[in-house]
This record gives C-alpha cells, sequence and structure tokens, in this order.
C-alpha cells in the first residue's frame, strides 16, 4: 500500500464529493481524430497542446455554455485504455480541464511561469497555465503515470514546477503547498509517480485545491488573481 499525505477518507472525499464534475464524450470516427470545426461563437472545440486526440468541446445556447471533455483515439490508431480512457475518464472524475486552458498559451514559452516572482506578477495566461498543471499533476499522481520529462510530469522545465508550487503557497496559504516545495528541493523537482510516494507531498494541496478551482470549469475566461484567492480561501483548511 502507498503511503500518501492524507488523513483517513480524506482522499476518498476529494476524489468522490466533486461539485464540478466534467461531462465526457468518446467521439469516434472511422480513422480517429477530433474534429477541430471553426469557432463560430456558438460552440467549438480545443485539443490538448499535447495529445491532439483530446481536447474540451463548448457549446453554448442563451446564456449557458455547456462544456464536456472530449476524447478520440489517435489518428488510423487504436484506442489506448491508459490514456484515451483512463487518464481521461480521471480527468472527469475530478481534475476536469477548464474551458479557458488554450492550448496555444500552453505551448507558448513566453508565458511559463519561470519569471513570475510572486503572486502580483500573475498575469490571465500564467493562471490558465497554474490551472492546467494542477488537473494534470492530479491525474499522474492518482494514476501513477510517469511522464519522459525533465520532471518526470506533464510540465518538462524543473524551474517552472519550482515556481509553480512556490507561486502556489503565496496564493493558498494552509493546503501544505510549503511541504511540496520542501518536497520539491528535496528530490531537486523530479518526481516519479510510478515508484516514489514521493509524488503525493506535491499532489496532497493540488488535490484539496481542486475542487474549489474546478467552479471555473465552464469559464470562457480564467479567473483574476482575486477571485481565484477568494473562491480556495473562504474555507481554509488547516494542513501546515
Amino acid at each position: 500500500m502507498r503511503k500518501t499525505d492524507f488523513e483517513p477518507d480524506e482522499l476518498e472525499q476529494l476524489l468522490t464529493a466533486q461539485e464540478h464534475q466534467q461531462k465526457w464524450a468518446l467521439f469516434y470516427t472511422e480513422r480517429g481524430g477530433l474534429p477541430i470545426p471553426d469557432r463560430d461563437g456558438l460552440g467549438g472545440v480545443i485539443p490538448c497542446s499535447s495529445m491532439r486526440n483530446h481536447g474540451v468541446a463548448w457549446r453554448r445556447a442563451g446564456d449557458v455554455t455547456e462544456t464536456w471533455l472530449l476524447t478520440a483515439r489517435k489518428s488510423n490508431r487504436g484506442w489506448d485504455m491508459g490514456s484515451d480512457v483512463g487518464h481521461e475518464s480521471a480527468h472527469a472524475a475530478f481534475a476536469p480541464v477548464p474551458l479557458f486552458v488554450d492550448s496555444g498559451v500552453m505551448r507558448d514559452e513566453s508565458s511559463s511561469l519561470v519569471d513570475v516572482d510572486a503572486v502580483a506578477d500573475l498575469e490571465p495566461e500564467h493562471i490558465i497555465r497554474m490551472l492546467y498543471f494542477y488537473s494534470e499533476i492530479a491525474v499522474v499522481a492518482i494514476r501513477g503515470e510517469g511522464r519522459s520529462t525533465n520532471t518526470g510530469l506533464p510540465i518538462d522545465d524543473p524551474e517552472e514546477l519550482n515556481r509553480l508550487v512556490s507561486i502556489s503557497d503565496e496564493l493558498f496559504p494552509g493546503f501544505g503547498f510549503e511541504r511540496a516545495l520542501a518536497a520539491c528541493a528535496r528530490f531537486d523537482n523530479y518526481f516519479d509517480p510510478q515508484q516514489s510516494d514521493s509524488i503525493f507531498k506535491l499532489a496532497a494541496p493540488i488535490l484539496r485545491v481542486l475542487p474549489k478551482v474546478n467552479q471555473f470549469v465552464d469559464a470562457m475566461s480564467p479567473p483574476s488573481v482575486g477571485v481565484l484567492r477568494a473562491a480556495v480561501n473562504t474555507e481554509a483548511l488547516a494542513h501546515s
């Protein structure tokens, strides 16, 4: 049995008592791949920056915007039960991918968190990256999915990982990010979700914050720093 940083029943509560779960649709065509229609103001598909057969779809009906996770197999490939089904079902269950996550921002190195020294420096593109990394790190931690990156995680730059945790600690005090930051120092910003329980030092505070930030999953644009901070910190947790 693996050891986590959670009290008994806390992890189960975090994974099963979500108020903002994401609808999930499997998209099947003869050749695979996702449709990427032009945005007409009424709907569209935003593909993942690294896995172009995964994405978030949206449709507007009046004042209501409906979103769902949309998953296809890779073009001319079979279904990957780990990536296309296991990983995506975890997103839908407890770590939804927000609609405002723009694949262009995720590929743009100029929007990296590396040069963000403090919360006051956060721009919308930085918040996009933070909340996307939260959802991905949560999934790979729970599922034990390693990545061939410089951190072992879905964030390649070790310095950006360190800044993500440091900024999160300033933004959301009391959730355990200070212990995650100590773990980053101890393990040189590298984690192996498949082999080491140290991943839970990093994932624990993220999993505690996610139920709060998931309320923005259907938003067309990221929340401001003030709105984000207020949404998470209204019910401070004593995990320091």
